[in-house]
């Protein structure tokens, strides 16, 4: 029996039954630290087995949608008008075909807008 919570003795441990079935010698344990050569392989073997159970973890290659392209026709540029003449009207003139040209450049956002359903 344990004495001051001992491990029993190597009598105690020969008594058992088991200990017969082995020739007699007490049961042993493997010690916490092991050899240097199980605990180099133990090094290399657990990343290994970490390796291989998380392997298989991604859902592999995702499918894209089709690639989908607004017609050329938005996506050519708008021409900035050119100012003609050196009078007051040459200049009210050139204001009003940049405000075209603004309106044309809007007018396209607006159809890109509804070709890729944003709005």
């Amino acid at each position: 029996m344990p004495v001051n919570n001992q491990f029993p003795s190597l009598e105690v441990a020969k008594a058992l039954p088991l200990a017969g079935k082995l020739g007699g010698e007490p049961l042993a344990f493997p010690s916490a630290t092991g050899s240097p050569r199980k605990s180099r392989y133990r090094c290399l073997v657990l990343p290994l087995l970490l390796f291989l159970t998380t392997g298989c973890a991604t859902l592999g290659p995702q499918p894209c949608p089709p690639s989908v392209y607004p017609p050329a026709i938005y996506l050519q540029e708008v021409v900035e008008p050119k100012l003609r003449g050196k009078t007051n009207a040459d200049l009210a003139a050139y204001v009003l075909e940049l405000r075209e040209a603004l309106r044309q450049a809007n007018a396209d956002k607006r159809a890109l807008k509804q070709f890729l359903d944003i709005s």
